[in-house]
């Protein structure tokens, strides 16, 4: 698409300023059409965004709160009949720049009519429309007023006299809408601020990011406890405001008191002893002595491979050195050729040391358990069947000596100690859960992912991108923590993936939050 360039940013530009001119002059026709006289119409900032704005306020002078309505919904009308257009346009017109500043245009529209001049939580269309239509004037300061004095009336107990006299339903809209407006609010302010951190230059990102916290959720905070300060010597203690104390006191201390932490990791179970089994030379197989799951000891034979390739250079070396001792013998009884006899007999002795490597790497193709345990063999593998170097014909490995290996991220390490009690739980339904005690942590992260299944690339949680040498290269910092079972053994055919859940050191959810947030903005910021 042509948007991803210069010449794509500036019909960006152009298409939204475009997009953003007709909506106000939605506004403002509409307006017009009803006789209400627009004052003015120029540029605003929001957070630092230049937006246009059309003045509508005499709009309110109208009887019918259906003209305030049709005026306050004109914009988005507007945007929404473009995008329509544009959609059209888009779905038939051939690659290009008109393609592209259509879908600008449709994209645009779409998404700012929809997602955010609907809202009703700050003063968009959204938010007149719903004023209009309540025929509520000054929607947001008169629900904010009565919200707070609802708030202190039932926690503080203050008898002063509400803002203003409401019936039921207006009361319960008022705080409804009021406390809806403040959610809603703390979480737009909150993702503006780390948009902001996370797309602007990092050290302007920090300066805006406190700003936004500072300025759109702490002061007004802070502004409201001084209220309540102010006035702690009209607070009267009631069974109404006693409940309300301590429903609060109860929640702030489920924030502030240290729970268990658990702290879940990507993990995988797996046999320390485990081998798998190649032939070291391509050939056949010639018997197999064992079945799949079936228990061997050390030194057990398991499969015998011939190669026709060696036993033909072993044949063919001992006809060779039948055929040098033979020359050997002669030449002893003849004592003209004895000059002869030291070179025979050197020839010999390679030829004998050739021979024996022969028979050294035949002996390789029996293939024979190197530990005591129980063997995976797959059973493609038939008798007269060729094989080569890099097949893997039996896997073998010891169900007794079971660990854990998990991967923990940096923010959580912390919480983890050694001895520390934990629990496997397998994806597989098949495996039981198994109980473990934490036994090694590395203080180095992991660089490269041993483990694919764990990893983004095969639906595993922990991020990695491919590298150079087509390695599996951890995006974060994760540490390895080896856990080994302490009961509960299991007899595992394969690796087996799953989560270790830990039983870390106590934390509380603010103690957590805040080293959380701490520890993002230096990881971020590069300080």
């Amino acid at each position: 698409m042509h948007l991803f360039s210069i010449e794509g940013m500036i019909y960006y530009a152009i298409s939204l300023v475009f997009v953003k001119v007709f909506h106000e002059l939605g506004h403002a026709f509409t307006s017009k059409r009803y006789g209400a006289k627009i004052p003015s119409m120029g540029v605003a900032f929001l957070v630092m965004f230049p937006v246009l704005y059309t003045d509508t306020t005499n709009a309110y002078a109208l009887q019918s709160k259906y003209k305030r309505l049709r005026i306050a919904i004109a914009g988005m009308k507007v945007e929404l009949y473009l995008a329509l257009i544009a959609t059209f346009l888009w779905s038939f017109l051939p690659e290009g720049a008109l393609k592209s500043i259509a879908f600008i245009v449709a994209t645009t529209s779409w998404i700012t009519s929809l997602l955010v001049n609907i809202s009703p939580f700050l003063r968009f269309d959204g938010y007149y429309a719903l004023s209009d239509y309540t025929n509520e004037k000054n929607l947001q300061p008169r629900s904010f007023a009565y919200a707070k004095w609802f708030i202190r009336y039932y926690i503080l107990g203050l008898d002063s006299n509400p803002p203003e006299n409401l019936s039921s339903a207006k009361k319960k809209f008022f705080i409804i809408y009021a406390i809806g407006t403040w959610i809603y609010r703390f979480f737009l302010f909150l993702g503006i601020a780390f948009l902001v951190y996370y797309f602007a230059f990092k050290v302007l990102g920090i300066i805006l990011f406190l700003v936004e916290i500072i300025y759109f959720i702490l002061a007004p905070v802070y502004k409201e406890l001084k209220i309540w300060w102010d006035k702690r010597s009209e607070v009267s203690f009631n069974k109404r405001n006693k409940i309300s104390l301590i429903i609060h006191l109860f929640i702030v201390f489920l924030i502030i008191i240290p729970w268990n932490t658990k702290v879940s990791m990507e993990a995988v179970l797996e046999a320390i002893n485990y081998n798998e089994v190649y032939s070291s030379k391509p050939g056949q197989i010639d018997h197999i002595y064992i079945e799949n799951n079936q228990s061997v000891k050390k030194g057990d034979l398991l499969i015998k491979i011939k190669s026709a390739e060696l036993e033909y250079y072993i044949s063919k070396t001992k006809l060779e050195l039948e055929n040098l001792n033979v020359s050997l013998q002669r030449s002893t009884a003849n004592k003209e050729i004895l000059a002869d006899i030291f070179v025979l007999k050197e020839t010999i002795i390679k030829k004998q040391n050739e021979l024996d490597g022969f028979i050294k790497l035949q002996k390789t193709l029996d293939l024979k358990a190197p530990f005591d345990g129980v063997v995976l063999f797959n059973n493609k593998f038939k008798v007269g069947q060729y094989v080569n170097q890099k097949e893997v014909i039996v896997t073998i490995q010891d169900p007794a000596s079971l660990r854990v290996i998990a991967f923990c991220s940096s923010d959580k390490t912390k919480y983890i100690k050694d001895n520390a009690e934990a629990k496997f739980i397998a994806n597989s339904v098949d495996i039981k859960t198994l109980v473990t005690s934490v036994k090694n942590i590395s203080t180095i992260s992991t660089l490269y992912l041993e483990y694919p299944e764990l990893s983004s690339q095969y639906n595993g949680n922990i991020a990695v991108r491919q590298s150079q040498d087509k390695q599996l290269l951890t995006e974060d910092a994760n540490f390895k923590v080896e856990s080994y079972p302490v009961s509960n053994q299991l007899n595992i055919k394969n690796r087996v993936d799953g989560v270790l859940i830990v039983n870390g050191e106590s934390s509380s959810f603010l103690t957590s939050s805040i080293n959380g947030l701490y520890n993002i903005l230096i990881k971020e910021s590069g300080f």
